[in-house]
């Protein structure tokens, strides 16, 4: 016997993903650390999204001087314990 499944995309769900993901972003925060876990930069998401974005340069150095030094770059990120509406119903 085979099984369907079937996407439906419409307003609502695609309102819902694009909520769920700014929601995601507003959470998420990057923490920069050394090996014996001293914090050096801790920054919402959205800020080094935006940092990113104006000098994209800074990725390759702090990507460079992290490696170098053995740094740690986390994206930390706190969980509720409500359940989320689903996104994509599957019908």
């Amino acid at each position: 016997m085979k099984m369907k499944q079937t996407y439906n995309i419409n307003s609502e769900t695609l309102t819902k993903v694009f909520d769920k993901i700014f929601l995601w972003i507003q959470k998420t925060k990057i923490t920069i650390s050394s090996k014996r876990n001293k914090e050096y930069i801790r920054l919402p998401f959205i800020f080094a999204l935006a940092i990113a974005i104006i000098f994209p340069f800074i990725i390759i150095i702090g990507l460079i001087v992290s490696l170098t030094f053995g740094l740690h770059i986390t994206f930390e990120r706190e969980i509720s314990s409500e359940k989320q509406p689903d996104i994509i119903k599957i019908n």
